[in-house]
């Protein structure tokens, strides 16, 4: 398969961000985007219906191209059936923070309907904390907004280390690990379609063969009507300079 041939160009409404955007984090890349005058990485998607597509990585750079006022998206498509979904843990510095969310949580299971915690606190002593969703307040959009704050009482003050799930078992010394519940795609679309969106920064797709560091021309995608020609032009000499790598690798970002 021609790789390049995953890559769509797309109105900017066609694509639905699955999770919520850090305005730091879109400040920092907004200005790396607009500086560079290129989109290394087209935006990671998956179709959700006909016409619409839900964003897999490229959150903050979606919003970025949008707040530029860029009339056209790069998306890559990958098929449902070509990706996994997991979930990003979280290690932040313990604090008062933990004290006083847990004491305004369930954390006991038997009083409970939910059979899975929205989240598992892992403290440096070996102890796991799970927090559960109260009874009584069952919708989704409740659960949403329960954990939500969950996240946002640890994120405010704190940096996040983001680590891939069950990557580590206990945390350094003065750390908490946060370990989020796995949400199935189904899940997520349907939260999507209820115009509600996931915390930032929990949902993790694991895909085979992203395309990276392509440098897409900004210039392209303000145009009124996208010039296909120069576009064409832009793949062959890509096609040029794609390197397939099979084994692993680590990038420095």
């Amino acid at each position: 398969m021609d790789i390049l041939s995953s890559i769509l160009i797309v109105s900017p409404e066609r694509v639905i961000n699955h999770e919520e955007h850090e305005p730091s984090r879109l400040q920092k890349i907004s200005e790396v985007i607009q500086k560079e005058n290129v989109l290394r990485h087209p935006i990671l998607v998956t179709p959700i219906s006909k016409d619409k597509y839900m964003t897999l990585d490229g959150t903050h750079r979606l919003e970025s191209l949008k707040q530029l006022g860029c009339k056209y998206i790069p998306i890559q498509v990958v098929t449902q059936g070509d990706l996994k979904v997991d979930t990003w843990d979280h290690v932040v510095k313990n604090g008062k923070w933990l004290d006083d969310l847990v004491s305004e949580c369930s954390t006991n299971p038997v009083e409970l309907d939910e059979e899975s915690p929205i989240c598992i606190f892992k403290t440096d002593d070996g102890e796991s904390i799970p927090v559960y969703y109260k009874t009584g307040e069952e919708s989704m959009i409740g659960r949403l907004n329960f954990w939500r704050t969950i996240v946002e009482n640890y994120s405010v003050d704190h940096a996040i280390e983001r680590l891939p799930a069950h990557a580590l078992s206990k945390p350094a010394q003065g750390k908490v690990l946060v370990r989020h519940y796995r949400l199935s795609l189904d899940e997520i679309v349907g939260i999507l379609s209820m115009k509600e969106t996931v915390p930032s920064g929990i949902t993790r797709f694991v895909v085979s063969g992203r395309l990276l560091n392509i440098c897409i021309p900004l210039d392209l995608l303000f145009s009124e009507v996208f010039p296909f020609h120069e576009w064409n032009k832009f793949k062959v000499e890509c096609d040029k300079k794609l390197r397939f790598y099979s084994e692993s690798i680590y990038l420095c970002e």
